[in-house]
Formats: C-alpha cells, sequence, structure tokens
C-alpha cells in the first residue's frame, strides 16, 4: 500500500519500459493516493506465537512462530474497511484504481501483541492490570504484549508508555511498602 518515493511508482503505479517510460513514471510521480484501513484484530485460540521446532538461531535458541487466524468476523471487519476506502476514493473524484490489496496478499505483523495479555484470570491471561505476572510476582511486563488485542492500527507507542509509568509507580509501592 506504501507509495512513498519514485521506486514504489516505477514498479507498481507506472507500467512499460525504456526512455518512455522514464518520462511517464516522471510525469506520474506524486499523481497516486495509497490509502488503507487496518481493523482491529481481536484474541483468537488459533493465533499465538510459539516456538519453531525445528528453526534455531546462531546460539541454537528456537525461534519464534507467529500463527495468526483470520475468522469470519475478522474478514468481515476487513471487507467493512475495503469498502469504506473505496467510498472515500469516490468521494474525491478518483476514476482509476491501480491496485487493491488485503490482508491476503500482504499479511502485516510490525505491531505483535497479546503474546503477554493482560487479564484478571490468570488462567486466561499472562499479567493483572498492572502489568505484574500472575505467577511470578516480581516480575512486571510493560510492552505491546500485554495488549488483550491490536487496535485499529494505532502505533502503540503512547499507551505502552503509560502503562510503563503505572506500573513504575506500582513497583514503587509495592517497594515502599517492602512487598516486592
Amino acid at each position: 500500500m506504501n507509495l512513498v518515493g519514485p521506486i514504489a511508482y516505477a514498479t507498481r503505479v507506472v507500467k512499460g519500459w525504456g526512455p518512455g517510460y522514464q518520462r511517464t513514471v516522471r510525469e506520474a510521480f506524486g499523481r497516486a493516493i495509497a490509502l488503507g484501513g487496518i481493523a482491529e484484530s481481536l484474541p483468537h485460540p488459533q493465533s499465538f506465537v510459539d516456538l519453531d521446532p525445528w528453526a534455531k538461531d546462531a546460539f541454537g535458541i528456537p525461534l519464534a512462530r507467529i500463527h495468526a487466524f483470520v475468522d469470519e468476523m475478522a474478514l468481515a471487519r476487513q471487507a467493512f474497511m475495503a469498502d469504506r476506502t473505496l467510498e472515500i476514493f469516490r468521494a474525491m473524484g478518483v476514476d482509476t484504481i491501480f491496485e487493491q490489496q488485503g490482508s491476503y496478499d500482504q499479511f502485516s505483523a510490525s505491531h505483535v501483541f497479546g503474546t503477554c495479555r493482560m487479564g484478571d484470570d490468570a488462567r486466561e491471561s499472562v499479567v493483572d492490570r498492572d502489568c505484574r505476572s500472575h505467577r511470578w510476582r516480581n516480575l512486571f511486563v510493560v510492552d505491546a504484549s500485554v495488549f488483550p488485542s491490536s487496535g485499529g492500527g494505532e502505533a502503540p507507542s503512547l499507551t505502552i508508555e503509560a502503562l510503563a509509568l503505572r506500573a513504575a509507580g506500582q513497583i514503587a509501592d509495592l517497594m515502599t511498602r517492602r512487598e516486592l
């Protein structure tokens, strides 16, 4: 979906080859728009991260594998977002759509969430509402892995920072009370 830079135009927007192609790339550059819609990814038992039994890193440690299952509700959310983007293009007066992609065309896991899910039930989550491990009382996890779902595509940095500040306050309180 990203159309930043002339290489994206040269390889995806403009067809052809040779001097005429170069001229067309120069004329077309900056005259295309990309629009994407990101739907929330909710927890699903068939979406998880585990360790690969065969692939290992240079130190012999198993590599992580991401298993992402797209259920009917996720497909419906994606279809809804695709329809909205087409409506926006129509409202803008776009007459030619040269490319359309979906999650099956390009899986992206740039913001992996939920591998240490936050929750009240230790059987269904790794940390509590203060980011404290249910199992190891002196372990706090303060990254995007505690999120129960990935939102609508926003970058998680500020939420992670807020959770880290909250966990730090909790740790300080526990230290003051000598409970940690």
